[in-house]
């Protein structure tokens, strides 16, 4: 299931990438894209030229659907903290979401929830972790916008104490300390 818009440059630039999933589970596979956009919007997409040249209609391969309520958004995108779109939810054989994420990284998870080999404690955890160090990122950015080093510094130490350090939480302190030196 992905929620997507007419207006979504991202969106529109995966559709190709969800046409070819679907193509090569076939049957295995039902990707849906909803919109809460109305159907004459919609349609008019579906006539307009993709970037390829040919209308849309030709370029998606796929289900499409509009959640004219917004319920289907409420039981997805609300319920799970979703903001923004692209977003993409695998649900698995038993009706219970195994993945959200952006659809260009939904290729490998896909495979092994298909294939049976999906790990879906293993996976929930590191959404749960990507969530949490969500936040120190945003106190991050939040530090650095107001110029307070130490403030960013604590984010860092924070994000670590969650993920361990990583090249990029060390890449991150090198800028931050780089900026406190020059004075921004």
């Amino acid at each position: 299931v992905e929620f997507w818009a007419t207006w979504c440059g991202p969106c529109l630039q995966g559709m190709p990438h969800l046409s070819a999933l679907q193509e090569t589970y076939g049957e295995e596979v039902t990707i849906v894209g909803i919109t809460d956009e109305d159907a004459a919007t919609v349609e008019a997409f579906l006539n307009s030229p993709s970037s390829e040249g040919k209308p849309w209609r030709d370029v998606i391969r796929y289900r499409l659907a509009i959640d004219q309520r917004g319920a289907t958004n409420m039981a997805y995108m609300k319920a799970s903290g979703q903001g923004g779109i692209p977003t993409a939810f695998i649900v698995g054989r038993d009706g219970i979401v195994e993945w959200i994420g952006h659809p260009g990284r939904m290729d490998e998870p896909l495979r092994s929830i298909v294939a049976g080999t999906w790990d879906r404690t293993a996976a929930k955890r590191e959404f749960e972790l990507r969530a949490e160090a969500a936040v120190f990122e945003t106190d991050l950015r939040k530090a650095l916008s107001r110029g307070n080093w130490t403030e960013a510094l604590a984010a860092i130490d924070s994000l670590e104490s969650l993920t361990g350090k990583t090249e990029e939480t060390e890449q991150m302190r090198e800028v931050v300390n780089e900026m406190s030196t020059r004075g921004g």
